[in-house]
């Protein structure tokens, strides 16, 4: 039997009014890393503010933009290492936490640099731990960043941007606050909380899946279906937004267990096409489980269980499930009906392959792919084209 392992490193606050316990976990000298629509709602301030309460020194960076680059990621660092900061807080969506977990990553290597780190993936020199605190705060109801251990930032140094995912470290404590994702726009909702669904299901029948991920997996995904469209639907719905905010976390505390294909091959329809990360995974998700179903069959048959989801065929019933979200939550079905032509993916398609068969989330797919599997895919995605399961 295997030897497998998990940690939670990242102290989880959640409920009404969890943000106010942000003055017992600052420093003295406080980084606070934002996007734009955060400094618009007041949240940046309100942030700022709560560490003044502690008698911490705060400023700002909140130059955040979605799929940041690695010169974003260090010009962040620059701003950090002139201020002496003790710790850094992410208040905002999954780009935000990424780069807010990869400044701190530098910051605490000071030898190395962004781009060293970026190189480096998953295998990046030791981190000196202890030096700097980093508190996440999700804005949105999907990445699990919050309490992921990787980020993801795109590198355009070789020409054409690629989305290359990273180890940081996970944040020291996580705020899970509904007053954040009730601001969330409702295509965002969508997508970040499909984001959050595939990270459960990849997670589930992951090669490196086990019964403590697979418990999470299930109540996230168990909540995503049941909450996703009335927190897209309903604006004003905040058991709905709640509920989804939790089930992200959880299910990003699920990516121990590694991911799989669809996140693999969904990091390069971003950067290909401007489609949001958790829309290229919505569009991918039920050709992936059904590719895998040969290999993964009794997992998913087990979830299909724990979901009560039924039938001769609960494989293929679960993969009609997921699809069906995406209907109820607003999203179109193909890469076609998202807008993309059959000329612009002929001609993306190499090099996608060529990315997608080198992403790091192939390695814990349950089934490996070849580069033809992988085009197969991305055609199928395409015209929605599932396979037989």
């Amino acid at each position: 039997m295997a030897i497998l392992s998990f940690s939670m490193p990242t102290e989880i606050h959640l409920g009404n009014g969890a943000l106010d316990i942000l003055p017992s976990l600052c420093g003295q000298r406080v980084l606070v890393v934002a996007d734009p629509a955060m400094t618009q709602l007041g949240f940046t301030e309100r942030v700022c503010a709560l560490a003044q309460q502690a008698g911490a020194a705060t400023t700002v960076f909140d130059a955040i933009e979605p799929d940041p680059s690695q010169e974003l990621c260090a010009a962040g660092v620059e701003l950090a290492e002139d201020f002496a900061l003790d710790t850094i807080i992410g208040v905002g969506g999954g780009s935000t936490l990424d780069v807010t977990k990869t400044m701190r990553a530098a910051c605490e290597t000071p030898a190395v640099t962004v781009a060293e780190l970026m190189a480096a993936g998953f295998s990046p020199p030791p981190r000196q731990t202890g030096q700097i605190s980093c508190i996440a705060i999700p804005s949105t109801s999907g990445t699990g960043s919050e309490v992921s251990r990787g980020a993801v930032i795109t590198d355009s140094s070789a020409g054409a941007p690629v989305k290359r995912v990273l180890f940081t470290g996970a944040p020291d404590a996580a705020i899970i606050d509904p007053a954040f994702p009730a601001t969330m726009p409702p295509h965002v909702a969508a997508d970040t909380g499909y984001d959050a669904l595939a990270h459960a299901v990849e997670s589930y029948a992951s090669a490196e899946t086990h019964r403590l991920t697979q418990a999470l997996a299930s109540d996230a995904i168990a909540t995503v279906l049941a909450q996703l469209p009335a927190s897209v639907q309903e604006f004003g719905n905040t058991p709905a937004r709640y509920a989804m905010h939790v089930a992200a976390t959880m299910a990003g505390a699920t990516m121990r267990a590694g991911l799989g294909l669809c996140h693999a091959l969904s990091h390069q329809i971003t950067p290909a096409f401007g489609i949001s990360h958790g829309r290229a995974n919505a569009l991918l998700l039920p050709h992936i489980v059904a590719y895998n179903a040969g290999v993964a069959g009794d997992s998913y048959s087990e979830l299909a269980a724990r979901l009560g989801i039924g039938g001769s065929n609960p494989v293929a019933a679960l993969v009609g499930t997921l699809a069906e979200l995406r209907t109820r939550a607003g999203m179109p079905a193909s890469l076609r009906e998202a807008g993309v032509t059959k000329e612009q993916l002929t001609q993306a398609l190499p090099q996608m392959v060529a990315n997608g068969s080198r992403d790091p989330n192939v390695a814990s797919n349950p089934r490996q792919p070849t580069p033809e599997d992988i085009e197969a895919l991305y055609w199928d995605a395409w015209e929605d084209r599932r396979a037989e399961v």
